[in-house]
């Protein structure tokens, strides 16, 4: 019985682990800066929101953006992405975000912050979580 128990309380423990990992993401970042850019002069804040359907939306301080995403095992890939296409005295940070959007393929997640890396493994974007 004890042995069963044991066997149980494990797999739990894994369970619990992974899904924790998983669902790290989920919520509402602030993007602090994007290719060197600060996001601090946007017209808007900068922020995206991963959803627990693995939706995702957010804006890049001039534009409005949404599209879904799929996080494992560090490895963040973005697809079906759409934006709003308005012009501001911001774009230089628009641009950064956009970029970053575009070429993030790792994000690594440490509390409350998050870094997003391209594929040759260049920092490319800091986020922090948000209270919620």
């Amino acid at each position: 019985m004890k042995k069963i128990f044991s066997a149980i309380v494990m797999a739990l423990l894994v369970m619990g682990c992974s899904s924790t990992k998983e669902m790290s993401i989920v919520g509402t970042w602030h993007i602090n800066d994007a290719n060197g850019v600060s996001t601090e002069k946007g017209e808007e804040e900068a922020f995206i929101v991963f959803s627990a359907a693995n939706e995702i939306n957010g804006s890049t301080s001039v534009n409005s953006f949404f599209g879904k995403y799929k996080y494992a095992s560090e490895n963040l890939s973005l697809s079906d992405m759409g934006m709003t296409k308005r012009m501001g005295a911001s774009m230089d940070v628009e641009d950064a975000v956009v970029q970053g959007l575009n070429s993030v393929k790792q994000c690594k997640i440490s509390g409350n912050e998050a870094t997003f890396f391209d594929e040759s493994g260049k920092e490319i974007m800091h986020l922090v979580k948000k209270s919620e």
